[in-house]
């Protein structure tokens, strides 16, 4: 009776079982702020402004995700790997912020340059083209996150990444709540570009103490081959990442 009690005893206290608890707790918490976030966008706009709405959050899916240079499940993978190898991790992490920074400025530059088509043909009209330019600004914020986000995941640090995750959950229903009931459609608009920078201070606020974070800003000699080695996921990432929100659009 001892041996089959102390073998649950020991389950329940398994990296597996917390993980999947906080992970639970974090889904949970996202569920519970689309759902709040989806009923009080749709009562203030009705269906005409969340078609709009959501015709927009699948070019920003789309674009943002060519911006990060699908490289997160690269970066995630080899920071795990290399987990007894510190400079490897480090040359890992420094190189990736490098592609992401040439990547999301090429696609930043090409947003701006063709705002007022990408404008027309998102909104069938030019009034939101100061929306589109600051869009555009804000994809390096926007892939800046969700590459420390990768490297998070990377180093296996479970706790602290669902926390981030749930506060940005938390942080991203506040600011779409406020936007919305102050500003209507135009709030909500301005909430699909300006939460996915914004939440970058959340993850900064977590993280910035970690003792990789100085690696982002690390001072290195250019290695074709470690860009290789994380960017061979590129590909696959991509079409993952892209098929669905292009397919939404199609629709």
């Amino acid at each position: 009776m001892k041996r089959p009690l102390a073998l649950f005893l020991k389950a329940i206290r398994s990296d597996f079982v917390k993980v999947s608890t906080w992970t639970g707790v974090s889904s949970i918490v996202k569920m519970i702020s689309g759902f709040i976030s989806i009923k009080v966008v749709a009562n203030v706009i009705g269906p005409s402004g969340i078609a709009l709405v959501g015709q927009f959050m699948n070019w920003i899916a789309l674009i943002s995700t060519v911006g990060t240079g699908g490289i997160g499940l690269g970066v995630t993978k080899y920071i795990s790997q290399y987990y007894d190898e510190p400079p490897k991790q480090r040359s890992i992490i420094a190189h990736a912020v490098r592609v992401t920074l040439a990547t999301t400025f090429l696609t930043s530059l090409v947003v701006m340059i063709f705002s007022n088509k990408l404008g027309f043909y998102i909104f069938g009209t030019n009034q939101y083209n100061a929306l589109i330019i600051f869009w555009g600004i804000s994809i390096s914020l926007f892939s800046l996150n969700s590459l420390m986000i990768s490297i998070l995941n990377g180093f296996k640090s479970f706790k602290k990444y669902v926390k981030v995750n749930i506060a940005i959950s938390i942080f991203s229903l506040a600011l779409t709540v406020f936007l919305v009931l102050s500003f209507g459609l135009y709030g909500a608009l301005v909430n699909c570009v300006v939460t996915q920078s914004l939440t970058i201070i959340v993850t900064l606020i977590f993280l910035h103490k970690e003792p990789w974070f100085s690696s982002l800003f690390a001072s290195i000699k250019i290695e074709w081959r470690v860009i290789k080695k994380i960017g061979a996921f590129t590909l696959m990432a991509l079409t993952s990442a892209l098929l669905v929100p292009f397919t939404q659009l199609a629709i």
